[in-house]
């Protein structure tokens, strides 16, 4: 479990002593909900106990009821309400016997596909393409 830690201040020329960040935790696992620090302090997971890289991060983002939340800040995957990439292009792809999801049946919202000025492909690669 992570220890409380003191804020740290250093000299400053605007600010007299201005508070410095926690220094990041650096384990070989990751935090759990009793491991407390100052918000806005880094838990660096550089590999697990077998010596594998994980290179994993979260940030402490709040702690009520004596409970911390870590916030996963690694990457990879998420969700989204919105996604914009610009400039493109993008490319959704999988890895694997993957598939690729676009909208579901629960939803009542239009999916919408615009090509500009190219052009619109959809290859089934000798498959089946079905639009219902």
């Amino acid at each position: 479990m992570a220890g409380q830690t003191r804020s740290k201040v250093a000299y400053g020329l605007s600010e007299a002593l201005p508070v410095m960040p926690p220094s990041p935790i650096v384990a070989k696992r990751a935090p759990t909900s009793s491991d407390k620090a100052p918000l806005g302090t880094l838990w660096i997971q550089p590999t697990t106990a077998a010596g594998v890289a994980v290179n994993a991060a979260w940030v402490l983002t709040s702690i009520i009821s004596n409970s911390a939340s870590w916030e996963d800040i690694s990457g990879g995957a998420g969700l989204f309400t919105s996604l914009t990439v610009n400039p493109g292009p993008t490319a959704l792809s999988t890895v694997g016997n993957g598939a690729v999801t676009i909208g579901n049946a629960t939803n009542t919202g239009a999916v919408t596909m615009v090509a500009g000025t190219g052009n619109l492909a959809i290859n089934g690669a000798g498959h089946l393409i079905t639009i219902a």
